[in-house]
Parts: structure tokens; sequence; C-alpha cells
């Protein structure tokens, strides 16, 4: 392990922020465990690109950084280094914040979010079920 891989040697704000995110990913395992069945059993994807959901809306067709979770999550994340925003499209399905549950808007257009370093731009279509569960501090006390 080298010294940038030593948990000890990261910043407290990096730490929380790594904490933050990975109760996210605990939060959401009943939701990627379903995907990951579907893709063993039925052969479906558990990331995918926006215009498999939205094949007829050519805005999507060259969307590469954002994507979907199954169908129900969609992730507009930072890619460039030092950016604090980021151009999401939204579909013209309802898609919800997934911090504050607000209802994005207008549909079928790029807007910019806010995208400070302890947030990654996560959104909930409207209507549908996400199983999910409390976390903890691993995935096997997640259970």
């Amino acid at each position: 392990m080298t010294p940038d891989q030593d948990p000890a040697a990261w910043s407290p704000s990096a730490t929380a922020i790594m904490a933050s995110t990975l109760r996210i990913r605990y939060t959401l395992l009943p939701y990627y465990y379903t995907l990951f069945y579907k893709a063993h059993t039925q052969g479906s994807t558990v990331i995918r690109p926006l215009f498999h959901e939205y094949p007829t809306d050519k805005n999507t067709l060259d969307i590469f950084l954002q994507f979907l979770v199954g169908r129900n999550i969609m992730l507009a994340p930072v890619t460039d280094d030092g950016a604090r925003q980021v151009q999401a499209y939204i579909p013209s399905s309802d898609w919800y914040d997934y911090y504050t549950g607000i209802r994005m808007s207008p549909k079928k257009q790029f807007i910019t979010l806010d995208a400070p370093l302890n947030t990654i731009p996560i959104f909930l279509r409207g209507g549908a079920i996400i199983p999910t569960q409390e976390p903890a501090n691993n995935t096997k006390y997640s259970r």
C-alpha cells in the first residue's frame, strides 16, 4: 500500500466524503442486488446510457458521462478536475433529487447543477420503487 492509499493519510474532509458516499452505496445495496440478479438471470444491464431508456430522444444520443443505474437512478458525475458544477440532461420522465426530493425541471433540457466535492448528483425516477436499507459499517452488516 502506498501512502496515498493509506486511509490514515487522508484528510478528515476526504474521509467524511468517502464515508458519506459509502453510506449511499450501502443504502442502495438491495437495489443493486436486484439489478445484478436480473442481469444474471435475464441478461439485462445494470449500468446503461440514457438512450437505452429514451431511444427517441435525440439529445440522449450524445450524452456519454451521465448514466442510469437500472431504470430508476440517474447519475451526473463530475469528471473534470476542480469542477464544482456539472451539466445534466433531464429526460422526459419525472426525476427527483436524491438528497432533497425536489422534482427536477424543465424536462428534456440541460441544466447546470452545483456539485460540491461532497455531493454526487443523483436523481430518482418518479413513481419508481427503489428498495433500500439502513446502512451499516460494511456490506456484511448492512444485510
